[in-house]
């Protein structure tokens, strides 16, 4: 074996809470976001909650691996587009922010099995939500969601 391939750091979680970053990695913990997302391709689970932000870096579209990516409790008003990326996420938490609108491309996220939208101010769903075929969960309570549209018809589970 090749010493770069046994230096190799695989992160598993990369979480942003309590003031301070954290990678938890297969040989060492990181405490730099900068850090972490130099090997953004191994990051499975990226939780930033409660950091009352307002901004999500476009880099977050860097995060391609990641399965679980929990946004709660922030205080973004949007999201870019970029988060759209994260092709194989299964569950995107975005609960408790003040989004008026979800992005569009969060509709090529088609592994997603859970979309927590709840707590937001949310006036209308992603008209093109009928293409999330996975999804089985959707919480989009609480919310100021005058109708859901006719998209959410095209969710058979």
């Amino acid at each position: 074996m090749s010493k770069n391939f046994i230096n190799t750091l695989i992160i598993v979680a990369l979480s942003l809470q309590g003031n301070y970053a954290f990678a938890q990695c297969a040989n060492e913990t990181s405490y730099s976001l900068s850090q972490a997302l130099k090997d953004s391709l191994c990051v499975k689970k990226f939780i930033l909650r409660g950091q009352r932000l307002e901004h999500l870096p476009r880099t977050v579209g860097q995060l391609k691996n990641a399965e679980y990516v929990d946004l709660q409790k922030n205080k973004f008003a949007y999201l870019p587009d970029e988060l759209g990326n994260l092709a194989k996420t299964t569950q995107l938490v975005l609960s408790g922010n003040e989004l008026k609108r979800a992005p569009e491309s969060l509709c090529n996220m088609r592994q997603l099995t859970s979309l927590h939208v709840d707590r937001n101010y949310l006036v209308q769903l992603p008209a093109n939500i009928s293409e999330l075929k996975k999804l089985t969960i959707l919480d989009a309570s609480w919310n100021d969601l005058a109708s859901v549209g006719d998209g959410i018809c095209g969710l058979k589970n």
